[in-house]
């Protein structure tokens, strides 16, 4: 059985960042089981039942991966250059 820690489970499953999941924890949004999460809590993904409100969160299995290819020359960033 591997433990996890809850904000990491709730980025996992595509919901949110992790500090976005501290966030929910905080605001009391987040229930391992019936009872509210405390953050920093760890979970066993397999046995755990994690919900926000009436909704059952459960982590991502398969990830999706996108190739760009760009012509040369093309800057392809969010920053300021």
């Amino acid at each position: 059985m591997k433990l996890m820690r809850i904000h990491k489970y709730l980025a996992q499953s595509g919901l949110s960042s992790r500090r976005k999941a501290e966030e929910y924890i905080k605001e009391g949004m987040v229930f391992i089981n019936g009872e509210k999460a405390q953050i920093g809590q760890s979970i066993a993904p397999e046995i755990d039942k994690v919900t926000i409100g009436e909704q059952i969160i459960k982590k991502q299995e398969e990830f999706v991966y996108y190739k760009l290819n760009k012509p040369r020359g093309v800057v392809t960033t969010c920053a300021n250059i």
